[in-house]
């Protein structure tokens, strides 16, 4: 089993990184400030962009030219945001006489963090099923991980070993159309997610449930 620490209910883990006490717009100041950061962030200087954010309630000039010191906008979402993805770590590798810079993140920390991930909560399998498509039970459907025969296999073997245990798949997947490029060099995006979280759940970019795991030189 995961430590209980991990499991920590709701967002009262993220609520807890943040040092704004009562402030909901915490780490901002304000509403207007929030509202600010994620214009920059999710619409950033486009054609259509100024129009939005000039019919914010309260935007002025000054707010602005306030906004435009980026380096400012950064800190405080790098320092002050609490991030519940671990950070990346760096390391080199030689390989047949060749360096290589290695970035990548801890696993056990990525599985943590997507198990703990209070957006999944509703959704996570966390013990075997067995599905059938008729009433006699003879035709056994086959879909999500814990409906099939090595889930139930291992489950009763955890159980021997810890009553109450939990399995959790590792799923592990690299895209080599996703190229990155590091000044000269190319490296490619290796992703980490979990069987207890539902496929009509992983597959959703906009639900986040993949974690970047590591960089694979080329």
């Amino acid at each position: 089993p995961l430590p209980e620490h991990v499991l920590e209910p709701g967002y009262s883990g993220y609520k807890t990184g943040l040092a704004g006490g009562n402030n909901q717009w915490a780490p901002f100041n304000s509403k207007l400030d929030w509202e600010l950061a994620r214009w920059a962030k999710v619409r950033g200087p486009g054609s259509t962009a100024v129009s939005d954010l000039l019919g914010i309630d309260g935007v002025s000039l000054q707010s602005y030219l306030t906004l435009c010191r980026q380096t400012y906008l950064n800190q405080i979402i790098d320092t002050d945001l609490p991030n519940d993805r671990p950070r990346f770590e760096r390391r080199d590798i030689k390989i047949a006489g060749e360096t290589f810079d290695i970035f990548y993140r801890n696993p056990l920390e990525c599985v943590k963090a997507l198990f703990a991930d209070p957006e999944f909560a509703g959704d996570l399998l966390l013990r075997p099923e067995r599905h059938f498509a008729d009433a006699s039970k003879t035709d056994q459907l086959y879909h999500e991980m814990n409906t099939g025969r090595w889930w139930w296999d291992t489950q009763q073997a955890l159980n021997i070993k810890k009553p109450g245990g939990t399995i959790v798949p590792v799923i592990i997947s690299s895209d080599k159309t996703q190229v990155t490029l590091f000044g000269s060099k190319q490296a490619y995006p290796v992703y980490l997610t979990i069987g207890n979280i539902p496929k009509n759940v992983r597959r959703k970019p906009s639900r986040r449930a993949h974690i970047l795991l590591a960089y694979l030189p080329s």
